[in-house]
């Protein structure tokens, strides 16, 4: 088993997106993390990754962005070994978690504490869902449409909130900034009623085939009346109007109130992922 050390989005992808795109659903989360940092301003030279082989195929990869949070990919349990003892090693690489399929991020979070003498608790189990036939709810009050930049200060509060709320691992730095972005890139949507803002969703990390659906959010006074799942219909079918051939969300197994009704809306799940911690 080799492990080597990439110093870039880029240059990581070079050895493993055609083994990423083998299982591009499955793998949608460290690829298109990377190829959103690859094809950032910086061109991702901030961000590292490492490839395990055997016998010069690749058997498991693992993809540090920015934030600090290592990304697996699926992995035999000997390429998980590897790659832990060797980011282990990577004394210059800061990480405080990591996320992957479930069997794999367990394993690695174990030899990768001990080979860091930190210790690990799990944060979150996430299942991955993929839309198979949308089954759009009953007709529900108001309008999904675009943000568009004067949106910008509410779809800033609720990313913020929907990070807090949530206690994702990953706090955004400067909401502001990130709505600013998502608004200009046409990748957050908002549903009103009445003329005003009332939920939140919005896609990102597009690899080619997939697309996955995020940042749905709707504030606590306006919940229950459906604009949620009518919003995630909305960009759902703009995704679809895309080209997108398989769309993508991820939910958190301990919330019962979004799994039902992603799965009501035509969402099933087919994969399950471990988000950790490390601590000293």
């Amino acid at each position: 088993m080799k492990v080597s050390r990439a110093s870039s989005a880029g240059a990581w992808l070079a050895e493993a997106e055609a083994f990423l795109r083998d299982r591009e659903a499955e793998s949608s989360l460290p690829l298109g993390l990377a190829m959103a940092a690859r094809d950032s301003a910086g061109g991702g030279a901030a961000t590292t990754g490492w490839t395990a082989r055997d016998a010069g195929r690749v058997v498991g990869c693992a993809f540090l962005p920015t934030s600090g949070v290592l990304v697996l990919s699926r992995a035999t349990d000997e390429a998980t070994d590897a790659l832990a003892q060797a980011v282990a090693d990577a004394a210059d690489a800061h990480i405080t978690g990591a996320v992957g399929p479930e069997r794999s991020a367990e394993r690695f979070a174990v030899r990768f504490a001990h080979g860091r003498g930190a210790s690990w608790r799990r944060h979150w189990t996430l299942i991955l869902h993929e839309l198979g036939e949308l089954a759009p709810p009953a007709a529900i009050a108001g309008r999904s449409r675009p943000a568009t930049p004067g949106d910008s200060e509410v779809v800033a509060r609720w990313l913020e909130a929907f990070s807090r709320d949530t206690g994702a691992l990953v706090q955004p730095h400067d909401p502001r900034a990130l709505a600013e972005r998502v608004i200009e890139a046409g990748r957050a949507y908002l549903h009103e009623d009445g003329g005003a803002p009332v939920a939140l969703a919005g896609w990102s990390r597009p690899t080619g085939r997939t697309c996955s659906i995020n940042m749905v959010y709707t504030p606590d006074e306006f919940r229950r009346r459906g604009y949620a799942g009518a919003l995630t219909t909305h960009v759902a079918r703009e995704l679809t109007a895309r080209g997108t051939q398989h769309i993508l969300l991820f939910t958190n197994e301990a919330e019962p109130g979004p799994n039902a009704l992603y799965r009501s809306l035509g969402f099933a799940p087919f994969a399950r992922f471990l988000e950790v911690v490390f601590e000293p």
